[in-house]
């Protein structure tokens, strides 16, 4: 019996501290992680097909977006879960803002707020 291979996951941030604080938290929740600081690096690592989820930044600075992203990872990699997470401003209501709205009509699976604690890891755990 081989070893179960970890799901790998790849994240994508413009800002390094989200994705390394990202990347140490899905590692110690079994995950293989790749993590990258702009859209088009992402879509670049994307082409190897060996990916099972993306976490994508929802406002990415550099590079392109991350629901421009979403929607092309949706149209070329259809099997990859698809996460997009954001810093909500405050006064922001998650499921009734029309940016995050926009975000699950162009396929993500889910919206997280930047506040790791367990969310992301179980997410993952149920794609």
């Amino acid at each position: 019996m081989q070893p179960v291979k970890p799901l790998k996951v790849l994240v994508v941030d413009d800002v390094n501290s989200a994705r390394l604080l990202a990347k140490r938290f899905l590692t110690r929740h079994g995950f293989e992680v790749v993590d990258v600081g702009t859209a088009a690096d992402a879509l670049i690592k994307l082409t190897d097909n060996s990916y099972s989820a993306i976490v994508a930044d929802l406002r990415l600075k550099n590079g392109g977006d991350g629901l421009t992203l979403l929607k092309i990872v949706k149209r070329w990699y259809p099997d990859v879960a698809k996460i997009l997470w954001t810093a909500v401003p405050g006064g922001c209501d998650i499921n009734t803002d029309p940016e995050i709205t926009c975000v699950y009509k162009a396929g993500s699976h889910r919206v997280l707020v930047k506040a790791l604690k367990d969310a992301l890891g179980l997410t993952l755990e149920q794609e």
